[in-house]
């Protein structure tokens, strides 16, 4: 695939698969745990639609068994980059069991953290016993709501990310790698 001039290149394959790896070690340590805790398997839920590419790694670098499930979350406009949608975050949970069972929320990248704390609040209050978050990028903002316990990168930029499940108004987030990028 032709990568636009416009893009930079901000973690390689390789970069990646590591870095994974490293966050899956850590969610095994913790699902291990959380199960016998709870005595119920740990749920990992993926945000749709971004976080798929790094849900789908780190599930596979997860040493012991968690289910897997799925939510869909809008925040930003699919037409013009680094525009949140109304300034709120829409959450769809669907046939989500969370019922005295941990849960690790999966996403491609927390900004302010709006999405990924509106889903800890919404899973809590179905019955999570507990809800942890694993991002591929954690951006490091100042003003940040929330805080995921286990990220893959950490990234000080405002730039937007594009591949590996983030999107350019909906193009490229196919790309193996991440990129940043420039004037867009």
């Amino acid at each position: 695939m032709q990568i636009p001039t416009n893009f930079k290149r901000a973690f390689t394959t390789d970069m990646i698969h590591s870095a994974v790896t490293r966050v899956g070690r850590q969610v095994t340590e913790w699902a291990i745990d959380a199960e016998q805790r709870t005595g119920e398997q740990v749920l990992a839920v993926c945000v749709l639609r971004g976080g798929a590419p790094f849900f789908v790694d780190l599930l596979r670098s997860v040493e012991c068994s968690i289910e897997p499930a799925y939510c869909r979350t809008w925040a930003y406009s699919s037409d013009v980059n680094n525009q949140m949608v109304s300034g709120k975050v829409r959450v769809s949970v669907e046939e989500v069991v969370a019922g005295n069972r941990a849960i690790v929320i999966v996403d491609d990248i927390c900004d302010t953290g709006a999405t990924l704390g509106k889903l800890q609040r919404v899973f809590l209050d179905l019955g999570a016993a507990e809800v942890k978050s694993a991002v591929l990028i954690h951006r490091m903002v100042e003003k940040c709501a929330f805080r995921p316990d286990w990220s893959a990168f950490e990234y000080s930029g405002d730039e937007w990310f594009v591949g590996y499940g983030m999107e350019d108004r909906n193009r490229y987030s196919n790309l193996p790698e991440v990129y940043t990028i420039l004037n867009s």
